[in-house]
Order: structure tokens, then sequence, then C-alpha cells
């Protein structure tokens, strides 16, 4: 019989975290050249790993949506939840009847209009 102990699924779970954290620091820097060109990385992972918590605190854990989340804060700063550039974003996230992608989807579409 094959058991998986609680530790080995956390460290499953840390080193997911870690390829995610550096997939999304790629991500962001493609997305921002110049907005992050100055910057090393240890400030943009520390922002991804706040991100990355911030977004599950509203729903937000689908890999695109968080990515998605983590851009906002890039173009907005890091409190857009909080003191968003449209106020009508700060209620969206704060919407409990919305899944993340929904969240997301409809801030896009308030970015776009």
């Amino acid at each position: 019989m094959f058991i998986i102990r609680k530790e080995q699924v956390l460290e499953l779970d840390r080193q997911m975290m870690e390829k995610f954290v550096r997939m999304a620091v790629l991500h962001l820097r493609k997305m921002f050249p110049v907005l992050l060109a100055g910057e090393q990385d240890e400030p943009i992972v520390a922002r991804v790993r706040s991100g990355v918590t911030k977004a599950e605190k509203y729903g937000v854990t689908e890999i695109p949506d968080v990515l998605y989340y983590l851009e906002c804060m890039v173009r907005y700063g890091d409190d857009f939840d909080i003191h968003p550039p449209v106020p009508v974003i700060a209620r969206t996230l704060r919407t409990r009847n919305f899944s993340g992608t929904q969240k997301m989807d409809k801030i896009k579409k308030l970015q776009q209009a």
C-alpha cells in the first residue's frame, strides 16, 4: 500500500507555489517591461506572494485569475483592492455570490469600458 504523509503533501504544495511564483514573476516582467525594468526579482517575488494571499481572500484562486489580479496590482498599486481606481472594483471583489473568475472577468470589463 502506498501512503502519502502530510509532510509530503505540504512539500508538494510548497514546490507548486514556488513554481507558480517564478512563472508569475516572468509573466509580470513580460506584461510590464517598462514598469518593472529597474526592479530586482526579490521585491516582485514578495509582491506576488502578497498578491496570492490577497487574491485568495477574495476567492480568486484559478491561475489565470490570480495572474490578472497580480497585473492589477502592478497597474494600480498593491492596495488596489482597498483603494481602487474605480470604486466598483472593491465592491466586485467583496461580492460573495460571484466566483473568483466572475469577479476578475467583471473587473476586466470595467477596465475596458
